[in-house]
C-alpha cells in the first residue's frame, strides 16, 4: 500500500487518524503524510478487500503494506492464522506496528522489507495480497509479481489491485508469464483485482 517514499518525514508532517468500518468491524488507523492514502482508506484497497469475501487461507503476506489497513482487516475478518505485513518504508512499518496494537490484530507482524528481500528463506504463504506502488513504475510492480511464485505454498495465490487506467489489462497479461492461471476477479469502481495461482 505504500508508494515507497523515503522514510524521512516530510518537513510539514501531518499526522492523522482514520476511523474505518468494514462490514461489522470498526478500525482505527494512525497515519502520516507521505504515506500512501493517509487521509482515508482508498477505493483500490476496498476493492481488494471485497474480493476476499469468500475467505482467506493462511498464512498471508501483505506486500507493500503502508500503515497496515489491508493486513489488519484481513487478520480480523478472516483469521488466517498469521499475517505478515512488509514495506520498505520504515515510517510505514512504525505506523503499521502501532495500528496492529490499536486494533488488537494479534495475528499480525510488521517488518521492514524491500519486496521479498527481508523474508526468511523458509517463509512461504498461502496468499500474497497487495495494493502495489503503481506510481513507482512497472519494474517495481513486476518485482512483486515475479517474486511471488517462489514465496507461495502449493496451490497458493497472488492477488493485487490495479486501476484500469493505470494498466490493469497490461498487468493481467504480464502476470501470465509468472502464473499458470490468471484471472480478473473483480472490476469495481475503475479497479481490477487480478489473481494468479500456482500449481
Amino acid at each position: 500500500m505504500s508508494h515507497y517514499f523515503d522514510s524521512a518525514p516530510p518537513e510539514n508532517l501531518q499526522r492523522g487518524m482514520i476511523e474505518y468500518r468494514y462490514r461489522a468491524l470498526a478500525f482505527r488507523f494512525f497515519t502520516e503524510s507521505g504515506i500512501f492514502s493517509y487521509r482515508s482508506v482508498d477505493r483500490g484497497t476496498e476493492a481488494l478487500l471485497e474480493s476476499l469475501e469468500s475467505g482467506v487461507r493462511g498464512p498471508v503476506l501483505d506486500l507493500g503494506c503502508g500503515y497496515g489497513a489491508i493486513g489488519i482487516v484481513v487478520a480480523r475478518m478472516h483469521r488466517p492464522g498469521r499475517v505478515l505485513m512488509v514495506d520498505s518504508n520504515r515510517r510505514a512499518i512504525r505506523l503499521a506496528r502501532k495500528n496492529i496494537e490499536e486494533n488488537q490484530a494479534k495475528e499480525c507482524e510488521a517488518r521492514v522489507s524491500d519486496a521479498y528481500a527481508g523474508l526468511k528463506e523458509d517463509e512461504r504463504f498461502a496468499a500474497i495480497i497487495t495494493n502495489p506502488p503503481i506510481r513507482a513504475g512497472r519494474e517495481t510492480v513486476m518485482r512483486f509479481v515475479e517474486g511471488a511464485p517462489a514465496r507461495l505454498l502449493p496451490g497458493g495465490e497472488f492477488r493485487m489491485v490495479v486501476a484500469k487506467l493505470q494498466g490493469a489489462k497490461t498487468y493481467e497479461t504480464l502476470m501470465r508469464q509468472s502464473f499458470p492461471k490468471v484471472e480478473a476477479l473483480a472490476k469495481r469502481g475503475g479497479f481490477w483485482v487480478l489473481r494468479g495461482e500456482v500449481a
